[in-house]
């Protein structure tokens, strides 16, 4: 997808949820906080969408074929437009990163943590906690570990210290030791 039909989808959306805006609005006087719940429903599974969307265009850009006719990934991080624009989500984009913890795909998962930093501060502590303690691959938690220490050292202190006693694989044991020793110099 080029970016002039990316925009087009945008606007598209956006212009559906105005219009559902609208709508639940003139009905909001009517029928009451209904149509409030139903907007927030609409905004949620719009911010959904995009994410989705920013996370699977940042994947194809990894994917190439070589030369001799060979498909090949490589990981490419997200550009700082796709940053903003998550940014931009606001804060309901944080629960749904965090779900990506679930997600079957490594790089998904790093994807998401690394829109979550993002954000910084305390409100990205407690999802990317969840990457480190629940996250399949030993190298996401590790990671997770990491960004972390964007947050403030008394919230993810606790983490770190039961990931470094907990964690079933000796790396990420060892991140988590190497972070803790860093927030208590």
């Amino acid at each position: 997808m080029d970016l002039a039909s990316g925009l087009r989808k945008v606007a598209l959306m956006a212009a559906v949820c105005c219009l559902a805006s609208l709508c639940a609005g003139q009905s909001a006087s009517v029928g009451g906080g209904a149509h409030a719940d139903e907007r927030e429903l609409s905004r949620k599974a719009f911010v959904k969408h995009r994410i989705r969307s920013i996370v699977q265009a940042t994947l194809r850009e990894g994917e190439f074929t070589t030369p001799e006719g060979i498909g090949a990934v490589t990981r490419v991080p997200p550009s700082a437009g796709r940053i903003e624009e998550v940014k931009n989500l606001g804060e309901g984009a944080i629960p749904i990163l965090s779900d990506y913890v679930a997600s079957k795909s490594p790089r998904e998962q790093e994807l998401a943590m690394r829109f979550l930093v993002a954000f910084g501060g305390e409100q990205i502590v407690e999802a990317l906690g969840r990457f480190a303690k629940h996250s399949a691959f030993a190298m996401n938690r590790a990671q997770a570990l990491q960004f972390l220490t964007q947050g403030p050292p008394s919230k993810i202190l606790p983490i770190v210290e039961d990931v470094s006693r907990t964690d079933p694989d000796p790396y990420v044991r060892k991140t988590a030791l190497e972070v803790l020793a860093k927030l208590l110099q």
